[in-house]
């Protein structure tokens, strides 16, 4: 015992020894087993009150928060699975916030969950990145999920190379990382590819059933999304457009055909034509050719047909 602190320093404890004191501090040059029916480490601070207790119980390593009705904080069992504050590991690793009645997938590694919503944050800095990589055998990035804080871009990318990304405006892009301006829009999606078959987009139906395959274009006045205020005559509803490089950009159509209101709509009420242009040599304009009115009439050469 040092004179000086009172402090117990290399002592030799037995099963039969017992240490009473406030400051003690003693050096173990080999294993302590502590027997008991139920062998504890309790951990008690200034006000004489147990406040955590590690128990080694069934085969189960436990953390328990005595100040909380004995709380199992944190559990490893004898599979080596281990849960944070949940008694019964539903994967390798396990953090419970409360009771989703959820059951985990075959495969899982690792769960998170919460009976409301549940969120995992990967913090970085504000010039780096984040995600999650998926690897194997192969290789450490197979498969990449990145959020890019300096850009602010969120990408993925499959077999080792990126195939998708969201940029800050919120356009989606396939098949390139930067968007394109084409004929003064910068679309919201963009596909874009060096081959027929990855510049294409297919929709098919596969019913079973005369219901094919649709494309909607749609219009409506009210401003903001999920509205339906009444479209006026002579509104553009949908247009297909045809763009060409010229050696400097893409700004310039030579061809588009557009579906535009011919009357005045009302309920159930909606007229409509369709209008077919083509760019001639020479020129950067469209030239409407042909157009098939609300009543049918067709006027190729004329925008007022008769018949």
């Amino acid at each position: 015992i040092d004179p000086v602190d009172g402090t117990i320093v290399n002592a030799d404890i037995n099963a039969s020894a017992a240490i009473d004191g406030s400051k003690i501090s003693p050096t173990f040059t080999s294993n302590v087993t502590i027997s008991n029916n139920d062998p504890s480490l309790i951990f008690t601070d200034g006000d004489a009150n147990p406040d955590f207790k590690i128990r080694g119980n069934g085969g189960e390593l436990k953390f328990i928060d005595t100040t909380n009705n004995n709380a199992d904080r944190l559990i490893i069992n004898s599979s080596g699975k281990v849960g944070i504050n949940e008694t019964s590991p539903l994967a390798q690793f396990h953090v419970k916030v409360a009771d989703s009645g959820a059951s985990a997938y075959a495969h899982c590694a690792a769960v998170f969950e919460d009976s409301d919503h549940t969120f995992i944050d990967i913090m970085s800095g504000t010039t780096g990145s984040g995600g999650i990589n998926f690897g194997d055998s192969g290789g450490s990035q197979r498969g990449v999920l990145e959020y890019d804080h300096n850009s602010d871009f969120m990408r993925l990318i499959v077999a080792g190379g990126e195939r998708m990304r969201i940029n800050s405006s919120g356009r989606l892009l396939v098949g390139t990382t930067a968007s394109k301006t084409t004929n003064s829009h910068v679309p919201a999606l963009q596909v874009s590819g060096t081959s027929y078959s990855n510049s294409t987009v297919q929709i098919i139906s596969n019913t079973n059933g005369a219901d094919g395959a649709y494309l909607f274009f749609g219009k409506q006045r009210s401003g903001s999304p999920g509205g339906n205020t009444i479209a006026q005559n002579g509104d553009i509803v949908g247009q297909l457009r045809f763009s060409i490089a010229d050696g400097t950009d893409m700004e310039n159509q030579c061809a588009q055909i557009e579906a535009r209101v011919d009357g005045t709509p009302g309920s159930n009420d909606t007229p409509g034509r369709l209008q077919f242009y083509t760019t001639p040599d020479g020129s950067t304009s469209l030239t409407e050719r042909m157009r098939i009115d609300s009543s049918g009439r067709v006027g190729i050469g004329t925008t007022s047909p008769q018949k």
